[in-house]
């Protein structure tokens, strides 16, 4: 099984694409790919002040209409000690304290993280131990393994 444990909340400050799972689906109207462009073509991280952990990239999935059924909203950014200003065009999430099932995504990118969300889904459609509260999720990629991903999915018990 995968750790759960509780975990503090922060703060990220990043770009921002409202989705679905509908829309990702199909190539054309994905938009989680093109944001993940815009971050490296505009240098997103460049931008973000008082960065906690340098070469780390967040990627908070939040506001939930319907579980993962409905549109969600995804940042990609950087996590900040303190905001005095969010730069013009990035937005400012907060993730919530609570408790998050770990998931580790390694291999090809983003191939094999694609398939770690697929088997995240399909865990907790029958997981007699804990249910997605659908509050905020998370992703850390790190530079310097660019391989790896790891995921964090906000959780209680049934």
């Amino acid at each position: 099984m995968n750790e759960v444990a509780s975990r503090s909340g922060f703060q990220v400050v990043g770009i921002e694409a409202r989705t679905n799972n509908f829309l990702e689906a199909e190539p054309d109207n994905a938009r989680i790919a093109k944001l993940w462009k815009r971050f490296a073509d505009e240098k997103i991280a460049d931008a973000i002040a008082n960065q906690t952990q340098s070469g780390r990239i967040y990627a908070v999935y939040t506001d939930y209409e319907d579980g993962d059924d409905e549109d969600y909203s995804l940042v990609i950014g950087c996590a900040v000690e303190s905001v005095s200003s969010v730069p013009d065009n990035m937005v400012l999430v907060n993730v919530a304290m609570g408790t998050y099932q770990h998931f580790h995504s390694e291999g090809e990118m983003p191939l094999e993280l694609v398939k770690t969300w697929g088997a995240i889904w399909e865990y907790y459609s029958d997981s007699e131990q804990y249910r997605r509260v659908f509050t905020t999720d998370y992703e850390v990629h790190d530079a310097s393994k660019p391989n790896e991903v790891d995921v964090y999915v906000a959780v209680e018990p049934l």
